[in-house]
């Protein structure tokens, strides 16, 4: 059983519980709804995963949660549900980007096929960390991307991506860094300073080679350095 999460929101409460008991089947954490505003509580409460959705809702409609959640929310995968008569509403969904739209009454063989695909999916973007600047840093391989093309790091760049990536909300010192780069205590300041030096001409590499404003890593003055999370 994965990890995942998955917010369902369906009217009709026959078929809610069918469905709830369903998705047992595929995930750890399921949160159900009746209308579109306890969907949007829950949502806020629990960032679900995966949204399932129903397009005709009592108090706001699938589509229009769908798109309050994407002004804020572009990851959380959404799967929407329509009768036939709805297929015209689909139009306005163009900018959602919808994992998938089922058509109502789903077929259990749809459900499976839909649901396997995105899980399959999620687990393997689970080992991707997203950066500022449409940067990633997959933490298997443990490699940069850019757009999906290998950016080349150096030994040194890979041990600090390694180190910060680690531990997305903490701060570290330039010796602390040296510490960890060296696999020992510093011996003095100069080796601290070093680690300043390798990461300026990091950033000016990455600033320069990408025409990107704003560096991945964040240097706040009495704190250190922290990666920037999208």
């Amino acid at each position: 059983m994965n990890n995942l999460s998955i917010l369902y929101v369906e009217d009709d409460p026959m078929v809610r519980e069918n469905f709830v008991e369903i998705l047992g089947h595929y995930f750890s954490h399921i949160f159900s709804a009746e209308d579109g505003l306890s969907a949007y509580d829950l949502y806020l409460q629990h960032r679900p995963d995966i949204l399932l959705l129903d397009i005709s809702l009592p108090k706001m409609s699938g589509l229009d949660l769908a798109e309050k959640i994407r002004e804020d929310d572009d990851k959380v995968a959404i799967v929407m549900m329509t009768a036939y008569a709805d297929q015209e509403k689909l139009m306005r969904a163009v900018n959602l980007q919808l994992h998938a739209y089922l058509v109502k009454p789903v077929q259990v063989s749809e459900l499976d096929k839909s649901l396997t695909s995105l899980i399959d999916t999620l687990q393997k973007e689970e080992d991707i960390l997203w950066l500022k600047e449409d940067f990633k840093w997959d933490q298997t391989q443990e490699e940069l991307l850019y757009h999906d093309e290998v950016v080349q790091l150096t030994q040194k760049e890979r041990l600090i991506m390694r180190l910060l990536t680690a531990h997305p909300t903490q701060f570290f010192s330039a010796c602390e860094i040296t510490n960890e780069l060296y696999e020992r205590p510093k011996n003095d300041d100069t080796e601290c300073n070093n680690v300043v030096q390798i990461i300026s001409r990091f950033k000016s590499k990455i600033i320069n080679t990408y025409d990107k404003d704003l560096f991945f890593i964040q240097n706040t003055y009495g704190l250190g350095y922290k990666i920037r999370l999208r």
